[in-house]
């Protein structure tokens, strides 16, 4: 990873307070936009026992344009699993 996207992606992390373990997945979804992603496997970031997964994005090679998201990506109990419901084949 180039220095200059490094010291932007930990920037980010630190303005929010988080330190990941292991390597994130990188991407550029536009020109100007730096993507990483940590799933769970990555990230093994634990809230209130729950797994999330974790993306930084950076516009312009900038910090202070970056946002950190936080995607709650635990299992479903079986509870919430008889809840899913198939897609209609009409739409």
């Amino acid at each position: 990873m180039p220095e200059r996207q490094l010291e932007i992606l930990e920037a980010a992390l630190a303005h929010v307070g988080v330190t990941l373990v292991g390597e994130p997945k990188t991407s550029n979804p536009e020109e100007n936009v730096a993507l990483w992603t940590w799933f769970n496997s990555a990230a093994r970031l634990l809230v209130h026992d729950k797994q999330y997964r974790v993306e930084v994005a950076a516009v312009d090679g900038k910090w202070e344009s970056s946002k950190v998201e936080f995607f709650l990506n635990h299992p479903l109990t079986a509870e919430q699993k008889v809840k899913i419901r198939k897609p209609d084949s009409a739409g």
